[in-house]
């Protein structure tokens, strides 16, 4: 597998609020929270202060900082680069 279970959990969760009116839910606002308040910061006023209830269950995000990000990004990147250049046997 090349996701943990983890990180498939919270990739489902956001795809699916990502995808699905009204485009928000604890997956995105865990999101929002860890990897993009830098983001956020240098850019006040850009994000909705809004907030919408829901039922789905709040996951947290698999990776803390944009470094754990930068990490597994270049981990995923390397697994398939190698899978492309394998033969089958």
């Amino acid at each position: 597998m090349l996701l943990t279970n983890t990180e498939r959990a919270f990739l489902e969760a956001f795809i699916t609020e990502a995808t699905t009116d009204p485009f928000k839910g604890p997956a995105t606002d865990e999101l929002h929270r860890e990897l993009m308040s830098a983001y956020y910061e240098e850019n006040r006023g850009c994000r909705d202060a809004k907030t919408t209830e829901t039922n789905r269950p709040v996951l947290s995000c698999p990776w803390r900082d944009r470094q754990a990000v930068m990490r597994r990004n270049e981990e995923i990147r390397r697994h398939l680069k190698n899978a492309g250049t394998q033969t089958a046997g």
